[in-house]
């Protein structure tokens, strides 16, 4: 019920504050978020659609308007029109990220979501993609934990011990729940369960964790996933989950 009442609030500010300036193309996908985040899939859509109608009159295409669009295809997936959600995510791949930095962005969010419904063969040629843009460490953790994932899931393992490496070595305190994913799909969850516990107990990342933690309600943004989740290891160590409750 709070949840509900705290959406309602972001959708109503988040809309008055795009409609106050409607050239802010951030204020714009911030309300086009506001509506996916509270479960209005088919009005982000709608509002979304502004982007072609700007893009006809000859308006300059900013991030703003990529945000938006993916928040669109993520709505488009809500609704089960998947299609959709592919040729949005493949148009925002299509700009070039040298010359646009924020495409990173969307590359990897769109092999993310591939990985994530089980499409491991296109989700890896789109890691692969995403990993020519140069990206923050962040990033290249993210990108490096889908290599993992997608090839453990092709049967190509092996091939992935570099990346598994560097989930290990470059861990920072809003990261280590890739990595911890990562081990997972790597077949290492003892030392995942261990990495997670050992961050709950660090004040300078146990706050990123219990968020990587939480139940798959708790996820507004991507969309579902059947690799494995952080989350599912709470009910196999009871160490973790200890600490987690703590």
């Amino acid at each position: 019920p709070q949840l509900a009442k705290a959406g309602t609030a972001n959708v109503k500010s988040a809309r008055a504050a795009y409609e106050a300036d409607v050239e802010d193309r951030d204020a714009f996908s911030a309300a086009v978020r506001a509506l996916y985040y509270n479960g209005d899939f088919q009005a982000a859509v709608d509002l979304t659609d502004q982007v072609a109608a700007r893009e006809k009159e000859g308006l300059e295409f900013k991030e703003g308007d990529a945000w938006a669009l993916n928040m669109q295809a993520y709505s488009y997936d809500a609704l089960g029109e998947t299609e959709k959600a592919d040729a949005i995510l493949d148009r925002l791949a299509d700009f070039n990220p040298d010359q646009e930095g924020w495409v990173v962005n969307f590359l990897i969010n769109r092999a993310s979501r591939l990985i994530g419904y089980g499409r491991f063969e296109e989700g890896l040629k789109a890691a692969t993609l995403a990993r020519s843009a140069d990206g923050s460490t962040y990033a290249k953790m993210i990108i490096a934990k889908d290599h993992v994932c997608a090839l453990n899931a092709l049967g190509r393992a092996q091939e992935a011990e570099d990346d598994v490496a560097f989930l290990r070595e470059n861990q920072e305190p809003f990261s280590i729940g890739l990595a911890a994913q990562g081990l997972q799909c790597h077949s290492l969850r003892d030392e995942a369960a261990a990495l997670l516990t050992q961050a709950l107990k660090d004040p300078e990342t146990r706050d990123s964790v219990i968020k990587d933690l939480q139940g798959p309600e708790a996820v507004l943004f991507y969309t579902q996933s059947i690799l494995p989740s952080n989350h599912d290891l709470l009910a196999e160590y009871p160490e973790l989950a200890a600490e987690f409750e703590r």
